[in-house]
């Protein structure tokens, strides 16, 4: 059976994942919420350069919790930790962070 096992790996490893599974690529960023849909546990931002990952854009990210949106709506400035592997992006964290005001000041949401 183990004969077997080590066969199944050798032919299929990529595709099934045999082996140790990497840890995923943990990531941040800054944004303005443009859109919550709770029922989709998504949430769509217009984020700045994450570096390394992916230019400023507008971006629909899935969320691993649906928690993490019962308190974002359009319009807030937020700072999220993204958790990347092979197959999966998901948002795994989000703050709301204050925006300066005209008078240089920071204000808060």
């Amino acid at each position: 059976m183990k004969t077997f096992s080590l066969i199944l790996c050798a032919l299929f490893g990529m595709s099934v994942g045999c082996g140790p599974v990497p840890a995923p690529e943990i990531l941040t960023g800054e944004g303005i919420v443009e859109k919550v849909v709770i029922p989709d546990r998504r949430v769509v931002v217009a984020h700045e350069d994450i570096p390394g990952f992916m230019d400023a854009m507008t971006m629909s990210f899935e969320v691993n919790k649906p928690s993490l949106l019962h308190n974002l709506k359009s319009g807030d400035h937020i700072r999220f930790t993204l958790e990347r592997t092979k197959l999966t992006l998901y948002l795994v964290a989000v703050e709301k962070i204050a925006v300066p005001t005209a008078e240089g000041k920071g204000g808060s949401d």
